[in-house]
């Protein structure tokens, strides 16, 4: 993921491939974006500590923490490797984010 703001997530589509110890997922194409839904959430998974439901302003908070300190556990919650599972509406806006946790 890139830079994020509450109305837009900034991301590469990715596709698995194998890890040392799990799936990994590697970024493919070119940099898109999407609008966010007013209600949308975020589910923040760190193998740090336990998970946390969060609104569209701590998700975005999360991402924009580490992008800029991708190793960091001093923000709102640990950092992770930066992949999300996106739900996506019928009119392609961001309704849910699940981050996957990495060890």
């Amino acid at each position: 993921m890139k830079g994020t703001s509450t109305t837009t997530l900034a991301y590469r589509d990715t596709k698995d491939a194998c890890g040392v110890n799990d799936v990994s997922f590697e970024p493919v194409g070119a940099d898109r974006t999407a609008a966010f839904a007013p209600t949308a959430k975020g589910h923040l998974s760190s193998v740090m500590a336990a998970p946390k439901d969060v609104d569209l302003a701590g998700v975005v908070k999360h991402i924009n923490e580490c992008l800029a300190s991708p190793h960091s556990e001093k923000g709102s919650y640990p950092c992770s490797a930066g992949d999300y599972k996106v739900a996506v509406d019928a009119s392609g806006k961001v309704t849910e984010l699940w981050e996957r946790a990495h060890s």
